[in-house]
């Protein structure tokens, strides 16, 4: 399995981690999956105080007809933690945090169950300069 992130996915992570905390850098990947690849066209920021309950999540993928395909956060975060939960389960993490340098180090898992939650590396596949 691989995550395919489409440049305007890329560049709204780059924009909202310009203009706010890594702490307050969190919210849902929305997209399709084709065969073992998950497509990120677009990133919804979820606010300050967004609790990713299953009510909540449940909202969110009836909204956006099945679109949501997973989940971004920094690394240490008490909202990926959250995300250990059925729904979550089968949908991409991106692991995203600010370099001091600028720009993002941007790391992507997979949602698994086996007896118990984990995140799985996947391979990460960046929309090109110029590419339609």
């Amino acid at each position: 399995m691989d995550a395919f992130l489409a440049r305007e996915a890329v560049q709204a992570l780059e924009a909202l981690s310009a203009v706010s905390s890594a702490a307050h850098l969190k919210g849902c990947l929305l997209g399709h999956k084709r065969g073992r690849r998950v497509i990120v066209e677009k990133v919804l920021p979820v606010p300050a105080g967004f609790d990713a309950t299953l009510e909540n999540m449940i909202r969110l993928d009836r909204i956006f007809r099945g679109r949501m395909v997973g989940f971004f956060a920094p690394r240490g975060s008490a909202f990926k933690k959250a995300l250990l939960q059925p729904i979550a389960c089968g949908r991409l993490f991106l692991s995203v945090q600010p370099r001091q340098q600028g720009g993002l180090c941007l790391k992507p898992f997979l949602i698994d169950y086996d007896g118990r939650f984990s995140f799985t590396p996947v391979k990460l596949i960046r929309e090109k300069e110029g590419r339609l």
